[in-house]
């Protein structure tokens, strides 16, 4: 029985080396690491250039050098009392993929990008406002990896 138990010793010993040679691999037989380098360049953030879909939370600023001429595309939640400003209005984007906008009624912005949306407002505002100026906030991006 003694015997036996001398060659178990160094048989476990030759197996764990051996089990310890057989496990270590290079990054490149890892499917993980495989042109690494490929994904870096495969979203450019450059180009990426987010665009409003349905139920998207969307601030629309309207200024011009008139502050009050710009004061009714601009909607606000709250009194001005009490020195509180006033809590501006997010627009939704409804299930047609638009906005009512006021003044102006209902336009369309779903598919379109902030740049998109900002050309067709001064379009539609050019008759109501001399050179407006206008800021477009998607209040509810976010990313899923």
């Amino acid at each position: 029985m003694r015997s036996y138990y001398r060659f178990i010793k160094p048989a476990i010993l030759l197996l764990f080396v051996g089990l310890f040679f057989i496990s270590c691999a290079s990054k490149k037989e890892v499917v993980y690491f495989q042109d690494a380098g490929d994904f870096e360049s495969l979203v450019d953030k450059k180009q990426f250039t987010p665009k409003f879909k349905v139920d998207d939370l969307v601030s629309i600023h309207v200024s011009t050098l008139n502050s009050e001429a710009s004061a009714p595309f601009n909607l606000f939640r709250g009194a001005v009392e009490g020195g509180m400003r006033p809590e501006q209005v997010d627009y939704l984007v409804d299930e047609s993929g638009e906005i009512d906008f006021p003044v102006i009624g209902k336009i369309k912005i779903a598919g379109l990008s902030p740049e998109e949306v900002r050309l067709l407002l001064r379009d539609r505002l050019s008759e109501y406002l001399k050179d407006p100026i206008i800021n477009i906030r998607l209040k509810n991006f976010s990313v899923t990896v």
